[in-house]
């Protein structure tokens, strides 16, 4: 799950319109150390290599399409309203990105999406807060302290990213040009965007607070 590179565009089709027409495409042919076939029909859990991306990239339908070339996804779920029980989670090491060696509170459960065929694993972290935040995965071969100590601090590679654009152009090191833009592209609307991620926070408010008036409900006398 080491970084192989980043792409930045302020303007696209949408997130899984990049990830199919040029993304992929381009990783299936420079990404070193792929497996064999042979390899591959050996294992169903080997992949080739993995793609990480944000909420918006959710699609259960996508998923499948890049598993079915062995490519296994990364990212995080949408609309998580169930709170699983803090038992499930167990303290667990982890190895971060740059080596470190830390704890994190981790649970695991398999996602049978029937519409599409396909198992995912739904891996959460417990916070010190009570938070639990969810990540989905087609990666059948890593273990989930693998995948969750790299997944869960997947923050520090975006600042970094963002901090070296921002003060030392690393976007900008191959040449400074202006290219010509297709007029006709079809990009979301960032109103729509904004209006949908504060629909999202509201609803995983509201999803806390009636699992919360549940409890007290449950906990009073009849």
């Amino acid at each position: 799950m080491d970084t192989f590179f980043v792409v930045t565009r302020t303007v696209n089709a949408g997130l899984l319109a990049v990830l199919r027409e040029e993304i992929v495409p381009r990783l299936l042919k420079d990404v070193p150390h792929q497996p064999t076939q042979e390899q591959l029909d050996a294992d169903r859990s080997i992949l080739r290599f993995g793609l990480v991306f944000d909420r918006e990239g959710y699609s259960p339908a996508f998923f499948k399409e890049m598993w079915d070339n062995r490519i296994a996804c990364y990212t995080y779920r949408k609309c998580v309203r169930e709170q699983w029980p803090e038992c499930e989670f167990e303290e667990k090491q982890v190895v971060f990105p740059n080596g470190e060696v830390g704890t994190m509170k981790l649970a695991e459960r398999g996602v049978y999406f029937k519409k599409h065929k396909i198992w995912m694993r739904e891996i959460r972290k417990l916070t010190n807060s009570g938070h639990q935040t969810a990540l989905i995965t087609t990666d059948y071969f890593h273990d989930t302290p693998q995948v969750g100590g790299k997944m869960f601090s997947r923050w520090s590679q975006e600042n970094f990213f963002k901090d070296a654009m921002q003060h030392y152009g690393i976007d900008r090191l191959i040449e400074y040009g202006v290219e010509s833009m297709d007029e006709t592209v079809r990009v979301v609307n960032p109103r729509y965007k904004e209006i949908e991620s504060q629909i999202r926070s509201k609803n995983a408010k509201l999803s806390r607070r009636q699992a919360k008036y549940a409890t007290l409900i449950l906990e009073s006398e009849i």
